[in-house]
């Protein structure tokens, strides 16, 4: 089947032409996969591939981990650059870094940070804790349990801060919520944008 392992110990191949540079334990099953070094990875997908680290799995074809500890990638043509425990499934998603991270969605994305969660079409988190993007294009820059949940809503940063209408947008403060479309806080603390175009 033209697999190769060229070092390390209890590695195992049984996909077509797949590799595994070494480390322990890794097993590359998918055809064409790769698993560079570290141990207990596993590439099930064909064409995925595992550069190292440490019980990471690749599931879907064209899938990437690049390092990192129990990461799992079950996107097709979507990544995992490292961290801990992040998650991508769908197609085209990006998990950078961080822990406990998720993007379940067509190109969805996760930069970095804990616990975010990226889970509409095009929705992105760039760090924080415990953020939340669940609308189509919807973004969250950072800070600390924001959430975006429709199309086009924004939240820049602070905390417990919510934009939830189309095209909403909330730049950071703490408890600020916009509600009704293309509504605006821009920061404070407990502000509400109920009305349609409001600006606080």
């Amino acid at each position: 089947d033209n697999s190769i392992i060229a070092g390390g110990q209890i590695n195992y191949t049984s996909g077509f032409t797949s590799f595994i540079g070494s480390g322990y334990h890794n097993k590359a099953y998918g055809s064409f996969s790769f698993i560079g070094e570290g141990a207990q990875n596993k590439a099930f997908g064909s064409y995925s591939s595992i550069v190292g680290g440490n019980s990471n799995k690749t599931y879907t074809n064209y899938s990437f981990i690049g390092g990192g500890k129990n990461n799992t990638n079950s996107g097709n043509y979507s990544a995992v650059l490292n961290g801990s425990s992040n998650y991508t499934s769908g197609f085209h998603n990006l998990v950078g870094v961080g822990y406990k991270n998720s993007a379940t969605t067509k190109y969805s994305v996760v930069v970095g940070g804990l616990r975010n969660i990226a889970s509409n079409y095009a929705s992105s988190i760039l760090g924080g804790q415990q953020n939340n993007a669940s609308g189509y294009w919807s973004v969250v820059a950072g800070g600390l349990q924001n959430s975006a949940t429709t199309y086009g809503s924004f939240v820049g940063g602070g905390r417990n801060n919510i934009s939830s209408n189309n095209y909403t947008f909330v730049g950071g403060g703490k408890s600020n919520s916009a509600t009704t479309g293309n509504a605006t806080v821009v920061g404070g603390k407990t502000n509400l944008a109920g009305n349609y175009g409001a600006f606080i």
